[in-house]
Order: structure tokens, then sequence, then C-alpha cells
């Protein structure tokens, strides 16, 4: 039995946040919690680093900032992997997402 596909996942115009949903915020805060050095995110040249509403941007990102063990977080460019740059590192002030609370 695949449990997870057996996870009350939101369906169309739904928006309650399903229990994969939950565990996929719980793995990418724990990932991150775990991390350790240089942090590498893909993403586009260009793109808001900060992405409001992304699990990179409510969860990833601020986690990562947060983490003591953490040196740098250093954006690579998918479409130019040699394309690299510091994003944030230790000793940067902390960007925390803006709340979304209603």
């Amino acid at each position: 039995m695949d449990w997870i596909d057996q996870c009350n996942v939101p369906g169309p115009g739904q928006t309650a946040p399903g229990e994969q949903d939950k565990l996929t915020l719980r793995i990418s805060q724990a990932l991150a919690e775990g991390a350790t050095g240089k942090a590498y995110i893909l993403i586009t040249a260009g793109a808001d680093i900060n992405a409001p509403r992304t699990i990179w941007g409510t969860v990833e990102f601020p986690t990562l900032q947060l983490n003591a063990a953490i040196t740098q977080v250093i954006r690579v460019d998918p479409a130019n992997t040699g394309s690299m740059s510091v994003v944030w590192r230790q000793g940067d002030p902390v960007t925390l997402p803006p709340s979304t609370a209603p």
C-alpha cells in the first residue's frame, strides 16, 4: 500500500494543505536544519531568491539563514551550471518571509 497516495491532497479549487504538502514542508525544513557549509539552490538567474509563497522562500531559505552551520547560500543557474553567485553568507542580515497570515 502506497500510504502517501492515500494522503488528503486538496482537489482543484481547494486551498487547504493536504498531508503531502505538510510532509514536503517538514522534509524541506529538516534538510535545511541539518545542512552544513555551503548550500546550493538551482534557480534561474534573475529569479526572486526570496520567492514568496514557495517552499524555498518561506521554509528552506529562512531555515538555512538561521542555521549557524551554514556559511553560504549559493545560486546556481540550471541553464548554465558554471554560473554561480553567493546570495547570502554567514553574518548577512536574515531575510524572513512576510507573514502569510490574513
